[in-house]
């Protein structure tokens, strides 16, 4: 996927706001973000695996500990793309969050 059809997917797809609500037994709720989940109708789902392919070929290896759960740290692979973070969870959930509100902290190569 070339970074035109990267822009016209994540400018169409149906972006949904995780909602504030506590998870667990901390109280805390997740960090904001959106998300989008390939099995959704209105998803081009080769458009959303080509985009997971860019992500995992193009974008950078981090960590993040959710505030939720501090014990567990996670890492994924993220892609910055005009002022957003992209990464992925499982093979059928994309997420984003704006730039500037980035929790992740990179792993140095």
């Amino acid at each position: 996927m070339k970074l035109k059809q990267a822009r016209e997917f994540t400018s169409s797809a149906p972006w949904r706001a995780v909602r504030q609500e506590p998870v667990g037994d901390t109280g805390k709720a997740p960090d904001p973000h959106e998300y989008v989940i390939r099995e959704w109708g209105r998803v081009d789902t080769d458009k959303f695996h080509a985009f997971c392919d860019l992500i995992k070929a193009e974008g950078y290896e981090a960590t993040y500990v959710a505030p939720y759960r501090p014990d567990y740290v996670m890492k994924n692979i993220y892609l910055e793309l005009d002022g957003w973070c992209y990464w992925r969870i499982g093979a059928s959930m994309l997420n984003r969050e704006r730039a500037e509100h980035r929790k992740h902290k990179p792993i140095p190569e």
